[in-house]
């Protein structure tokens, strides 16, 4: 994972700011709102949820954004939550505490404790998980959207259901790094078992036959986390038969994917099928497995 120039961070903060605006101005009255639900007892544990204003929601997921496990807020994030809601899917955006105040697995663990209480509480905010829900997360956040749901300690630490997660969407994910080659990633990761492996750390090592679906989208002009990064999460499950396709856009970098959620893009509507028919092919009992699609998809190039 590379770190990003001053001026790359202030122009991500930029643009962040402009569509964040733009979609909380155009759909903000296209979805029901409840803001700051506490899931556990620390500030940052909390989270929003968004609800379609009109009709039944026809799926339901779980935002977790990026920033480095180190930066970033939900609220940030209102637009996606805005977004899929007004495409039917309610959405609960979580918030989760951040290095240096914590560090792995904290922050996994606070993803864990949303999944278990979404499942006992969501239900008294219209936020329903009996037919299952699918991660979705930006960055840091799609490491951690990928690996609390398919390393089941989590599940089984925390209480939530093993199969409760019916698919994950990572969007230029970090799914494997070499945190002993970076002081930052060193110091982020420093508690697991084996300093010297991160093992426990890297969602790529939880791959399994039949595994939980998972859809990949990445830029090609990513330059914080390379597209490799999904290319080689990609090849790997391939090789263990576990289902998953990606979805490469030529000209993205690291952000511009997650600004596809905001509706004056000109990919919006594409960007946003392509989540909304995912949820429902990995959820809809009527369509056997819910994998099945998933498992026989190749490398996609075209525009999403």
């Amino acid at each position: 994972m590379a770190e990003r120039t001053i001026a790359e961070r202030i122009m991500d903060s930029t643009q962040q700011a402009v569509f964040w605006g733009l979609g909380r101005t155009t759909y903000r009255f296209d979805s029901i709102q409840t803001q700051n639900v506490p899931y556990g007892g620390h500030v940052r544990q909390k989270l929003d949820i968004y609800l379609p204003r009109k009709g039944k929601p026809t799926g339901f997921a779980v935002f977790i954004h990026g920033g480095t496990w180190r930066s970033g807020h939900k609220n940030e994030y209102a637009y996606v939550g805005q977004a899929l809601a007004a495409h039917g899917i309610a959405t609960a955006v979580v918030g989760y505490r951040l290095f240096p105040e914590v560090r792995f697995p904290e922050f996994a663990n606070d993803i864990a404790q949303a999944l278990a209480w979404l499942e006992v509480r969501g239900q008294e905010y219209g936020f329903h998980t009996e037919s299952g829900v699918v991660m979705i997360g930006h960055s840091a956040g799609a490491h951690l959207a990928s690996l609390v749901p398919m390393d089941e300690s989590y599940a089984n630490e925390f209480g939530f259901s093993p199969s409760m997660v019916k698919g994950v969407i990572g969007i230029a994910g970090i799914y494997s790094f070499k945190a002993e080659n970076s002081a930052l990633m060193s110091d982020i990761f420093q508690p697991v078992a084996d300093p010297n492996d991160f093992f426990e750390a890297k969602p790529i090592n939880y791959l399994k036959k039949n595994g939980i679906p998972l859809r990949l989208i990445h830029g090609r002009k990513d330059q914080t986390v390379a597209c490799r990064s999904a290319e080689r999460m990609f090849k790997n499950a391939l090789l263990v038969d576990h289902p998953v396709d990606i979805h490469v856009e030529e000209k993205y970098g690291h952000v511009r994917p997650v600004f596809d959620f905001v509706p004056v893009m000109p990919n919006h509507r594409r960007f946003v099928n392509k989540i909304t028919r995912f949820i429902d092919e990995v959820t809809n009992e009527n369509t056997g497995d819910g994998g099945d699609r998933v498992r026989r998809s190749e490398v996609c190039e075209a525009t999403l």
